[in-house]
């Protein structure tokens, strides 16, 4: 079993490797924020009718849990004790760029698809896929929904609303494979893609002649 100590250790290590890369900028233009989200401040609205969590319901899971609370409290305390005026950036939910002066171009490094909501507070939000290290502009975000079999999910924007309905491998479980199935034909049909607003999106689904789908276009905020 792992200790969070040695976790702890692992990921100083993996932040000095970050500051390393950055610091090789001879532009000095890169500047590397490190953040936490316990996600606490979780509110679906009316959603919550339909957005599914993931919640740690195993022995196994409630363990790895209060692992992590452990690791990321020793490194909250290494920031304070070495990195004087830094700080890992703790979020309740939504991470917020606006604070980053002159901020143009903004990568984050997340396995957690909810993190790239954030796209909203700055200019430009690029993915770096943790489990692969690609590099993923905001058209290539479907990628993140939970899977459906021999369907490419490019029709479909990402957005909050519609990660809490497709689901991903992290925090929310799909809603029914039949009501997705259903908005990814209507999507084609409208020619949806990655810009498409969620008011498009709620006037598409209101003309469903689905009482199910004309629903969550009415749940939709």
């Amino acid at each position: 079993m792992v200790s969070p100590e040695v976790l702890f250790n692992t990921l100083v290590s993996e932040v000095e490797v970050i500051e390393n890369i950055s610091q090789q900028d001879e532009t000095n233009k890169i500047k590397v924020l490190f953040y936490y989200s316990d996600y606490s401040g979780i509110n679906y609205g009316k959603l919550i009718k339909i957005a599914q969590v993931r919640r740690d319901s195993t022995v196994n899971q409630m363990f790895y849990r209060g692992q992590l609370i452990k690791t990321m409290e020793l490194l909250r305390n290494y920031f304070i004790a070495y990195y004087p005026g830094r700080y890992v950036y703790t979020y309740n939910l939504m991470l917020d760029w606006h604070y980053i002066k002159n901020s143009i171009n903004v990568l984050v490094l997340t396995h957690v698809p909810y993190d790239l909501y954030g796209y909203k507070s700055c200019n430009k939000l690029d993915l770096i896929e943790s489990n692969t290290g690609l590099l993923k502009p905001r058209n290539l975000w479907y990628t993140k929904f939970y899977p459906i079999k021999d369907t490419v999910l490019n029709t479909i924007p990402f957005c909050k609303q519609m990660l809490f309905l497709f689901g991903d491998h992290v925090m929310f479980s799909p809603i029914s494979l039949k009501t997705r199935k259903q908005i990814v034909n209507i999507s084609v049909e409208k020619g949806w893609n990655h810009t498409t607003s969620i008011e498009r999106i709620k006037q598409c689904l209101s003309l469903s002649n689905d009482s199910e789908i004309k629903q969550l276009s009415e749940l939709m905020i």
